[in-house]
């Protein structure tokens, strides 16, 4: 389990991931890299709420997520 500094941590990462996920999909041209993304975004976002969620649970959330 993580402690709350690693958690907020985790959190701002993961949304950073995400975001780079969005920008990837984005930019993607190629059919085959189009999927690539589309499974990078999905993977990332559900990191992202996973956590977001771990944060709210243990009232966390703040104006940094």
């Amino acid at each position: 389990m993580l402690d709350e500094q690693e958690l907020a941590q985790a959190v701002a990462q993961a949304k950073q991931e995400w975001l780079s996920a969005f920008s990837y999909f984005n930019n993607a041209t190629d059919p085959e890299l189009i999927d690539h993304a589309i499974l990078l975004l999905e993977a990332a976002e559900r990191k992202y709420m996973f956590l977001l969620n771990e944060a709210k649970d243990k009232g966390l959330i703040g104006d940094v997520f």
